[in-house]
């Protein structure tokens, strides 16, 4: 079952390649890791009452977040700069729910990055074994 439309999936990848840059200091970037395909198979396991909280970040950013920096677009369709630029104004914002939004989408797509099996063997994090800590 696909729990993520086109529109979504862009903006998704929009946010990732801002938060987690492909040339950065890390590794690995957002094109290594299926981060759609985590948040896919997150919404599918998840209660109604947070998916649609997840739908809606995901809605606002595309089409509400230009308001940042008033100059209008729609979020996946702007360049990086842009883009960068944007998600910084949300998590300054002096408004508690903005940065509420930055926070929670944030964490989600930081939570699919940060599973992934190449990216926990990177930092030296092995996951739950048998019940234990595998932590190198």
């Amino acid at each position: 079952m696909r729990n993520l439309s086109d529109r979504e999936v862009r903006t998704i990848t929009a946010i990732a390649e801002v938060l987690v840059p492909q040339d950065g200091p890390f590794p690995y970037g957002y094109k290594d890791v299926d981060i759609t395909g985590f948040i896919e198979d997150f919404l599918s396991h998840t209660p109604f009452r947070v998916k649609w909280f997840v739908y809606l970040n995901l809605w606002i950013f595309e089409y509400f977040s230009w308001i940042a920096l008033m100059s209008p677009g729609i979020f996946s369709r702007m360049k990086f700069e842009k883009r960068k630029k944007i998600i910084l104004a949300f998590r300054k914002n002096k408004y508690f729910a903005i940065r509420g939004i930055y926070l929670f989408t944030s964490i989600v797509l930081l939570m699919a990055f940060y599973n992934d099996e190449k990216v926990m063997d990177s930092i030296g994090y092995y996951g739950y074994k048998d019940g234990v800590n595998k932590i190198k």
